[in-house]
Parts: C-alpha cells; structure tokens; sequence
C-alpha cells in the first residue's frame, strides 16, 4: 500500500470537529483504505473509547474519501453522499484512545444512484466492524 499524500479534507465535506479519517492509504477504482487514530478529544469518545456512532461514520468518510478522490482525479465536481442503508452491522470492540483504525470499503455495486460497499474495520489485525453500507449520491 501506499499513502496517498494529501490533505484528506480536500475528499471529504466533513470539517473538524467531526472528521473521522486522517488519512488515505491505498486507492483502486473499486476499493479504499483510510487510516484514523482514535483521540481523546473526540466527540465519538466516551470513558476512553469510540463508540459505535463513531466507527460508522468512519466508515462513511472512507467511502466519501474514496469518492472524493476518484472525482478530483477525473476533474469531476464531488458529490455528496448520504447514508441510505446499514446491513449486518456488526461491531465487535470499541477501540480505545490511541488506537489505530485501518478501514477498508469495497463497492460491490452501484445502481443509480446508489453505491453499495462492503466495510470492515481493523484496529492491528483485530477486526473491530464489518457491515454493508449503502450511500445515496446526490445528483
């Protein structure tokens, strides 16, 4: 893998304090991996841990990311996304303070306009969350 040297906030709408990623690490035209240290000062942290709200909307910035990066390299105007569905969300630990997150979403299918991804979540090699999310792009 290699990092993708940039400022994230160039691929996403988000802007601190709610910024779930720091950085891209590998791209392909199907697949994104962002990496995210947990700090105590985050709004998702409570008694030392992310909590569950936090771990999905990393997730969603990974796909945004993704997104956002393929659009500037094509020249194309960034699109907003929504979360339209999760399915078999399924979040095994919370991570702690200081933790690295390394968060992977594969596009299994785009229909109209709505990307369906495959995400899953690793703090070291220790999956932390997988689900199915579904993000309704706006036209």
């Amino acid at each position: 893998m290699n990092e993708i040297q940039t400022d994230i906030l160039e691929y996403i709408p988000q802007r601190p304090p709610i910024v779930m990623i720091d950085r891209m690490v590998d791209i392909s035209e199907t697949r994104v991996v962002c990496e995210f240290k947990v700090k105590n000062d985050n709004l998702f942290v409570a008694d030392g841990k992310l909590l569950e709200p936090g771990i999905i909307e990393n997730i969603a910035q990974t796909i945004a990311a993704g997104a956002g990066y393929r659009a500037k390299e094509k020249n194309e105007k960034m699109k907003l996304g929504y979360i339209a569905a999760i399915k078999n969300l399924n979040i095994y630990a919370k991570p702690k303070v200081g933790d690295v997150l390394n968060t992977t979403v594969q596009i299994v299918n785009e229909v109209f306009s709505v990307t369906i991804v495959q995400a899953e979540v690793l703090c070291g090699s220790t999956k932390i969350a997988d689900c199915e999310m579904r993000i309704f792009i706006e036209e």
